[in-house]
Parts: structure tokens; sequence; C-alpha cells
């Protein structure tokens, strides 16, 4: 009778456990439904879809002096992941779209062997009204003439007083509009013009460089961008003179020669 009881059990276990594994060197009987156990030092999930025959475990957590969570931004966040774009300025958004017509200008510039040339820039006006302008064009210039410069060319500033004017309380000064304060004769080949317009929320820019001698094209650059709070702001002031503007004679001396 108990001979009996051990053999109902063997076949007992062997039905919930399944197939028992070959001896070594002979592969294990087939069977769909194999039972695996594994000790997992980690939950796994309820969703979770089992593809393999075992689950890899999770990298183990740093240790506690190499975890920078502690501090502010998390500088283990830093290693290996991808810096976070930079949220740019509208400030910053219009001085970019300067530098790509500045890096297009000096392309075409160099590719007529014409960057060895001397350049003044000027106010960009509005395109409907060549004497109109605000603190925009006036920006445009001014950055243009930095971009410029910085890419290597040589740029004159037709503001520049033959000396420095002192002034207490306020500051010494290099820079002036009035005539009276000015050289009327700069030596260059070339002009940088701009001019631009507004259409709905668009702004159209077009920068030309000149030649003064018979004032052919030499590069120019068409941009158009969106408005933002900054260019609407620097829009606001637009104007024309109340006077007539007084003129500078530009000298359009000859392009120096480059020796090989």
């Amino acid at each position: 009778m108990s001979q009996s009881l051990v053999v109902a059990a063997a076949v007992l276990v062997a039905v919930l456990l399944g197939p028992v594994p070959g001896r070594a060197g002979e592969p294990d009987p087939p069977h769909p439904y194999r039972l695996w156990a594994f000790n997992h030092p980690h939950q796994v999930p309820a969703d979770y879809v089992y593809r393999t025959g075992r689950v890899f475990t999770p990298p183990a957590s740093p240790a506690w002096w190499q975890d920078w969570s502690w501090l502010s931004g998390g500088v283990a966040s830093l290693v290996g992941s991808p810096a976070p774009e930079p949220i740019r300025s509208p400030g910053v958004a219009l001085d970019s779209h300067v530098r790509l017509m500045a890096g297009e200008l000096v392309r075409q510039l160099r590719q007529g062997q014409a960057d060895s040339s001397t350049l003044s820039v000027v106010t960009f006006v509005n395109l409907n009204h060549l004497y109109r302008t605000s603190a925009f064009g006036r920006y445009l210039g001014e950055q243009l003439a930095g971009e410029l410069q910085r890419a290597g060319l040589n740029v004159l500033d037709v503001r520049k007083t033959p000396g420095l004017m002192v002034q207490e309380g306020f500051g010494e000064y290099g820079l002036s509009r009035d005539m009276d304060e000015l050289s009327f004769v700069h030596p260059a080949q070339g002009t940088v013009v701009g001019t631009y317009t507004c259409a709905g929320d668009e702004v159209f820019l077009n920068a030309r460089m000149l030649r003064n001698t018979d004032a052919m094209l030499l590069a120019s650059v068409t941009m158009v961008f969106r408005q933002n709070e900054v260019v609407r702001a620097l829009l606001a002031d637009e104007g024309v003179p109340a006077g007539q503007a007084a003129a500078v004679r530009v000298r359009a001396l000859p392009v120096p020669a480059v020796t090989p």
C-alpha cells in the first residue's frame, strides 16, 4: 500500500514539473511550457512580454560617492545624455539672421576675389521709401558691419570723427553724425546697402555690396523671417529725417594688387 502511494506521488510531481532533463550530453526533451524559476532582485512589470529564456538584471545603483544627483541640475544626468537645446532670446535670433546674411555676402565676395576691398556699411532703409528708416535699420547696418569685419573683410566706419570729443559728466565720443565733426572723404571700393519691408508678420531683408566706381552689384543676399517682439520694438520709431541729409564723398581707391 505504501509503495502505491510513493508511485502516485512521483507521477504527480512529474506532471506538475514537466519532464526531467536528460542526462549529461543528451538534449532535454521538448516541452512547450517548461517551468523556469529565477530569484529576480527587481520587480517584473505585470505587462512584461517574456520573449527570452531569462530576464536581465538592471545595472546596480551607483555608490554614494558616484551619485551627484543631489546637486542642482544633477551632474550625473549630464554624463552620457545630450545637452538640452538652449532657449534663444528674440534678440539672439535676430543676431543669427544677420550673421547668416554676412556669411553669404563674404562667400560671394571671395568667389569674385573682391574680399580685399575696403567696404563701408550704411543703414538699412524701408524699401518703399528709401529715406525712411528706424532703429531696426540702424541695428542691421551696425551688426552687419561687425560681422563682415569678423569674417576678415576691411570695413570702415564713416561716423568716426577725426578727433575725440570729451564732454564732462558724460564721457568721450569717437562717433558722430554731425557733418561739422566728420571727414568729408573716405577711401572705399564698395558700399554695403540694404532694404527691409514688412508684410503681415514677416520681414523681408535685402543686402547688396555695390562697387563705388560704377555701382556694379558684387554680392547680394535675401532673407525672410517672422517678426518677434524685438523686431517690432525696433520698427516702432520708423520715420523720415526732418531736414535734407548731407553728403559724404567716398573716394574709390583701386584695390591693392595681391602678390603671389
